[in-house]
């Protein structure tokens, strides 16, 4: 037999998060073997970017000069350099209250609407990924760059210390190879804390959802449907729909990101078990019934990915014990998962990457095994940050003014760190390192919750929670004044 190929890391995992570390390892002169069970071009969600993400995306293909890459910072260079790869137009989050059995009604003062800015135009705003165009995209550009990529490859281990040795079959050809250093990025598989017997520790989050969902053609925007309605949206700090759509329900909400190509990708988070009596398309269309408005959006909307129809999923959430040893560490995205709601996925598996980066391409192994331990705490750290932040949505879903002050919550946080010019910096992603942040947010959260439990109305709940985030609240969020409207919340132009 042949000797095992060797490499400095070996990554699991070829999605945007293991493509883009594998990418910038290979730039510093490290040899690096990216492998995937799988091939592309492949369905997949988590499409929704921020600009905590895009700032992380840019400052990586500084530092590693990934310049093919850098276009898909914004959408206005994206779409430039690249007219024909699937992307949407994100200018922010929007949000649209329904209750069981009626059609959508808006209210005085878009008390049933939510519209958060997150960037001040097309041209600089965030994107939509369509993952099936974008990590086929990148995957090419490794491949080109000098990684070693091996698709369709089916890893097992061999040894696991001190060195990695893995065997790779192909179709049943088995090939050995080896390396001192593995990244997990196979996301919810958590390879590698299988290989290591590692327990989960899901149990510990607070949040509980599962996914129905796909992409799909004929669905029109919600905005026309809204105007249909009675809904004013003439101060619209954007068009509703060149946005993450959320559609909130009392038992559950719905994303819905439009792509150019016409493509929406669609789902349910929904916060009980459904019942598996029944398929799910039927389970969509009974969820559908339920709310006239959203039924007749979908009235003429044809499922086209994947091949299989609608994904059902269990429990979206997991949480992994360790996310880093002494010759391993895992990117964020499979350390553990919370939820679509706030986009989150996309900048926190970028901000994994730039760090695991530069632990693995900068200074001696004796450094490196001293900054593991602190990446893999924080990683588990801000795991839980994004949970505390999430379950106060899921707890207010009955009451569509409640929820919208569960969103503030995020959006304190997210401003900040977009306004301090990265979503890394010392503060951790989304402030999760910043104690005073953290400890004013969960006094809000707390104020939030003691106030719906006992019947307090909005207006009350909201100056409680304004006053405790006051320091924090950089972007005039709690502003009576905007109506649910806020444009000052877009991130600075850089």
């Amino acid at each position: 037999m042949s000797a095992a190929a060797c490499y400095d890391v070996i990554v699991l995992g070829a999605g945007f998060g293991g493509t883009l570390v594998a990418l910038a390892l290979q730039k510093r002169g490290l040899r690096v073997a990216l492998v995937d069970r799988g091939a592309h071009p492949r369905f997949a969600i988590g499409e929704s970017s921020t600009p905590i993400a895009n700032r992380q995306l840019a400052k990586l293909c500084e530092q590693y000069g990934l310049d093919e890459i850098a276009p898909l910072c914004q959408f206005g260079t994206w779409d430039a350099a690249y007219p024909q790869m699937g992307k949407g137009i994100k200018r922010g989050f929007s949000y649209f209250g329904h209750e069981l059995g009626r059609e959508f009604t808006p209210e005085p003062g878009h008390l049933s609407e939510l519209l958060v800015a997150a960037s001040s135009s097309t041209a600089v705003a965030d994107t939509q990924w369509l993952r099936s165009d974008v990590d086929a995209f990148l995957c090419q550009q490794a491949a080109k760059g000098g990684v070693d990529v091996w698709l369709n490859a089916v890893a097992n281990p061999l040894e696991t210390h001190p060195r990695w040795r893995l065997q790779l079959d192909q179709s049943g050809e088995t090939t050995n190879i080896e390396g001192q250093f593995l990244v997990d990025a196979t996301g919810e598989a958590m390879v590698v804390s299988k290989w290591l017997g590692h327990e989960l520790a899901t149990l510990r989050l607070k949040t509980w959802s599962r996914g129905l969902f796909a992409h799909f053609k004929g669905l029109p925007p919600f905005e026309e449907l809204a105007k249909g309605c009675g809904a004013v949206t003439g101060d619209y700090p954007f068009p509703a729909d060149e946005a993450a759509v959320h559609q909130v329900t009392p038992e559950g909400w719905m994303w819905q990101l439009r792509f150019t190509n016409g493509v929406v990708s669609a789902g349910w988070a929904l916060a009980k078990p459904g019942d598996q009596a029944f398929s799910p398309a039927a389970e969509f269309q009974q969820i559908l019934d339920r709310y006239p408005t959203l039924r007749s959006q979908f009235a003429s909307a044809d499922v086209i990915a994947p091949a299989v129809g609608l994904v059902r999923t269990g429990r979206l959430q997991r949480l992994a014990a360790v996310a880093a040893g002494e010759n391993w560490a895992l990117l964020p995205g499979t350390a553990g998962f919370i939820d679509p709601l706030y986009s989150t996925g996309i900048g926190h598996t970028l901000t994994g990457v730039w760090r695991l980066a530069e632990i693995l391409s900068a200074g001696s192994q004796q450094a490196r095994q001293e900054r593991l331990p602190e990446y893999g705490s924080e990683v588990l750290a801000e795991l839980h940050w994004i949970d505390e932040l999430v379950s106060a949505a899921y707890a207010t879903l009955g009451r569509f003014e409640l929820f919208t002050l569960s969103t503030m919550l995020y959006f304190v946080a997210a401003t900040g760190c977009e306004r301090a010019g990265s979503g890394l910096a010392h503060a951790g992603f989304l402030g999760a390192n910043d104690r005073l942040l953290v400890r004013a947010v969960l006094e809000a959260k707390r104020a939030l919750l003691a106030g719906q439990a006992t019947g307090q109305d909005a207006a009350t709940i909201a100056a409680e929670m304004r006053d405790l985030l006051t320091v924090f609240n950089v972007a005039g969020l709690f502003d009576p004044r905007a109506h649910n409207m806020y444009e000052g919340t877009a991130a600075p132009d850089v």
